[in-house]
């Protein structure tokens, strides 16, 4: 097991994941020592100044849900899709209404090598008329990540998939 590293903040409402991601930066300079997420989360910022307590909307909104995903490329995060097919998707999350932080669902792919830098989108969907929207609440991220050594082939290769896609 390589050394492991905590990334944590906040993604602020008003995001819309293609338009302000956020750049994790994490190239090194050396492609044979990279990186991989072992644990991710998100959760909304339970602020009681906004009355905001455990939701993942805002309730005088229709934006009913919330996406988070997590790319190796910016391009990665596209336009309100979740697609496993693309392999600059590594991460995904859903959070439901405002009801409780229990309603929400998270993967991760565990075959990934992160040789640049991680990006970060989050949008809203209102589900009636399945529109995407920026988000209305803050939300937390905490992602770990795990150092891994690689071989210089190993990074190429990744640098390709990720470059495959476009």
């Amino acid at each position: 097991m390589g050394r492991r590293m905590t990334l944590r903040g906040i993604i602020p409402q008003g995001s819309l994941a293609w338009t302000n991601p956020i750049r994790l930066q994490l190239n090194n300079g050396d492609f044979t020592r990279n990186y991989k997420v072992v644990e991710w989360a998100i959760f909304p910022n339970m602020s009681r100044k906004s009355g905001n307590i455990g939701a993942y909307t805002d309730a005088t909104s229709n934006n009913d849900l919330v996406n988070v995903s997590l790319a190796l490329e910016k391009s990665g995060l596209t336009a309100g899709e979740f697609r496993f097919n693309d392999s600059r998707q590594i991460a995904w999350f859903i959070g439901h209404s405002v009801a409780t932080v229990d309603n929400q669902m998270s993967h991760l792919d565990p075959n990934h090598i992160i040789v640049q830098d991680l990006w970060l989108g989050a949008y809203g969907v209102d589900t009636q008329d399945g529109s995407t929207e920026t988000t209305k609440v803050d939300l937390n991220y905490h992602i770990v990540i795990e150092e891994v050594t690689s071989s210089m082939n190993q990074a190429v290769l990744q640098l390709i998939k990720e470059q495959s896609q476009d």
